[in-house]
């Protein structure tokens, strides 16, 4: 059992003791290691410690473990709190949870609408939606709610400005790439570029689209994904799932949970029997087909789905009305990321360059108890003006519409006469002190300054009714340099030098949480029915890394339909905007979850916490070495066995030649593409305020 335990929570630091006593967990409430550390996760996001303690571990047994117990009892419901369902596909079989007996646990993620009772959904990155029984929080201002008990909460910000811990690394990746020592000297401006066409960089109305017109944008990207699995497969063609047929065939389209099912809200989280499988026009007529996984739960195979996921499917149906699955089929890979070697030169030709650094921060940047911006003056007087990063990257909400002296109209200034006075001078002291610096804002759903309510978002700067550029930047009291000084949109995929960085500010990995169903392998040796999928070892993936690898998967920043009710907000006839082209070397999500760096398929994916998260927050940065070229060009000759080949340099630029019959032939550096493998050189870091 401990060996287990440690497999699954191999994202936290465990002692000895720490691992006896979640092995008395597993065993005094029946559960297995993989689900007690998913209800851990549940429990730590709203924690202000990253590392797990004895103490963290009784007050999670006795706020959601024993509480629930205790609630059940009273009830006289089942007695397995948060086990997953059987391996059964029974369903008329009981259900495990109810809205009353995890009034604990719900407070700790979010709040519940009436109309979506019994849906546990996390909290996106904002502020608490209802008053938590165990927050430290006095209050929890939401649309829903009011302020309360304000008293209480005029010691936020004192508390900030006497918080312990400043500046305490909380997590990391790539641990051993030293941290640099940057020469303000020798530093030079980055090249930042859009990469996705598709981007949504003008404002546009909404509430204008129809059902129609979404309905075929929703098609199409069946279509879309499925000619990917077929020619990636080698598969013929697809077969109408609801053809009758006792021998294996394949079909596509995207898997959905039943209508009756969303209604009964347990089901639709909780397990796999609601599931259906929803075809294109072209593949099946737009048919819905029952889904039984029978066949994998008997087989002990991992396998793990949401709503929204476009995938290849193989099975059989033998009655006409359920399609009997045996294999899942992902899409393919996105394309890795190159860079021909004439462009790197450009960048890294001398070998003198230094690390490029990335700061990236995320609102809100106030506390509760205030709207003077403290904790922003103390990110960029601490961290920012000394360090001078080549890029600053900054995500809203800048001024949040759920700050409670908003909500209550206790202040006189408009959102851009609160952003003009707190937030410009900062971004102004930094643009003119750091000559070399790009600076780079990202909007929010929760900023009163957007004219956009929808994701995707436009820039900041971009209006409904437009009039020019600068007049937006000028009400901000914004840079007018279009060079260092970019207002992009929500989400945004940009290549800074060679580095191609993917973010959205959207909490698609709170809203995945709550929908995505996992049955782990029953036993590592039996694999995974997924085709397709990059894995090295058949060592499951922790929660978080698993939800972010379905936006690999999926092509898409946000592939989760029908989307978080009340908060992700998406615009259908603009999602081009959110498709994924290429694979990103860093993807950058702002969530609720629990802050992280990790490496999934070799992509950096951050999540950077939130600069005030309770009383104070976190901040990320990212130093990125350049490619050595030379010991890379030596490789490839050693690989290649090219004895006519050399290097040499002309006027800074890396010139490559092959030699043969005493004739010269140069050949062209431009086609020439090397991998960029930003995972491998670039050193992360996740910082307290």
């Amino acid at each position: 059992m401990e060996d287990q335990i440690r497999q699954a929570f191999s994202q936290e630091k465990l002692t000895d003791d720490i691992v006896r006593q979640l092995s008395k967990l597993c065993e005094i409430y029946e559960l297995s290691p993989e689900e007690l550390n998913d209800n851990w996760e549940t429990y730590i996001i709203k924690q202000e410690a990253t590392d797990i303690s004895i103490e963290q571990i009784e007050d999670f047994k006795i706020t959601v473990l024993q509480r629930w117990v205790e609630e059940e009892s009273k009830n006289k419901k089942i007695n397995t709190p948060f086990k997953k369902q059987s391996n059964t596909m029974d369903i008329d079989s009981e259900k495990v949870f109810n809205e009353n007996s995890i009034d604990n646990l719900d407070s700790i993620i979010t709040g519940i609408t009436k109309s979506n009772k019994g849906k546990f959904p996390l909290l996106s990155p904002k502020r608490n939606s209802i008053k938590s029984s165990i927050s430290n929080t006095p209050f929890s201002p939401t649309k829903y709610g009011n302020i309360e008990k304000k008293n209480e909460i005029s010691s936020l910000t004192k508390k900030f400005q006497e918080r312990k811990k400043r500046g305490e690394l909380e997590a990391a990746l790539n641990k051993d790439i030293p941290e640099p020592t940057i020469d303000f000297d020798i530093s030079k401006e980055v090249s930042l570029e859009l990469i996705n066409k598709d981007q949504q960089i003008e404002c546009y109305r909404y509430m204008f689209s129809k059902l129609n017109d979404i309905g075929e944008i929703m098609n199409k990207r069946i279509d879309d994904i499925s000619e990917l699995i077929l020619k990636h497969n080698n598969i013929e063609y697809f077969t109408p799932p609801q053809i009758i047929s006792s021998d294996e065939f394949v079909t596509a389209g995207r898997l959905c949970t039943d209508d009756i099912d969303i209604m009964d809200s347990i089901n639709t989280k909780t397990n796999d029997r609601s599931y259906v499988l929803e075809t294109s026009q072209s593949t099946g007529s737009g048919y819905r087909i029952k889904l039984n996984f029978s066949q994998l739960i008997n087989e002990g195979k991992e396998y793990t789905i949401f709503p929204g996921q476009i995938v290849g499917v193989k099975g059989t149906n033998s009655t006409g009305n359920c399609l009997d699955v045996t294999e899942i089929i992902e899409p393919p890979p996105l394309p890795i990321p190159a860079t021909n070697i004439k462009e790197l030169s450009q960048y890294y030709g001398n070998g003198k360059e230094q690390p490029i650094s990335v700061f990236v921060a995320s609102g809100p940047y106030t506390c509760e108890d205030s709207l003077e911006y403290e904790p922003l003056d103390e990110l960029f007087n601490n961290y920012i003006l000394p360090e001078k990063p080549n890029v600053l990257i900054l995500m809203g909400p800048f001024v949040d519409d759920r700050h409670p002296f908003i909500m209550n109209g206790e202040t006189k200034l408009l959102p851009e006469e609160i952003f003009q006075k707190y937030i410009s001078p900062q971004i102004q002291q930094f643009y003119k002190s750091s000559p070399h610096s790009t600076i780079i804002l990202i909007p929010s759903l929760n900023d009163l300054l957007s004219e956009s309510i929808c994701f995707p978002q436009p820039p900041l700067d971009s209006e409904i009714t437009p009039r020019n550029e600068q007049f937006s930047r000028n009400a901000l009291g914004l840079p007018s340099d279009l060079e260092r000084f970019h207002c992009l949109p929500n989400p945004v995929q940009f290549q800074i030098n060679d580095v191609i960085f993917a973010i959205s500010n959207n909490d698609i990995i709170s809203h995945m949480y709550n929908e995505e169903f996992y049955r782990p392998a029953r036993s590592s040796g039996l694999g995974s029915p997924f085709k397709g999928s990059v894995k090295s070892n058949h060592r499951p993936m922790d929660r978080i890394s698993r939800l972010t690898r379905h936006l690999l998967q999926q092509h898409s920043l946000y592939p989760l339909f029908p989307s978080a009710i009340d908060e992700a907000n998406i615009n259908y006839e603009h999602a081009k905007g959110f498709y994924l082209n290429i694979k990103p070397d860093i993807l950058i999500l702002n969530s609720a979850v629990r802050l992280f760096a990790k490496n999934v398929d070799d992509v950096i994916c951050v999540n950077p916490g939130q600069v005030v998260h309770k009383v104070t927050g976190t901040f990320s940065k990212f130093y990125i070495y350049p490619k050595d070229l030379t010991s890379y060009m030596k490789e490839v000759k050693k690989e290649e066995e090219l004895t006519n080949f050399k290097m040499e340099e002309d006027e800074g630029l890396t010139k490559v030649k092959m030699e043969e019959d005493d004739d010269q032939h140069n050949m062209e550096v431009d086609q020439i593409n090397i991998f960029n493998d930003v995972s491998k050189r670039c050193r992360v870091e996740i910082r307290r305020v």
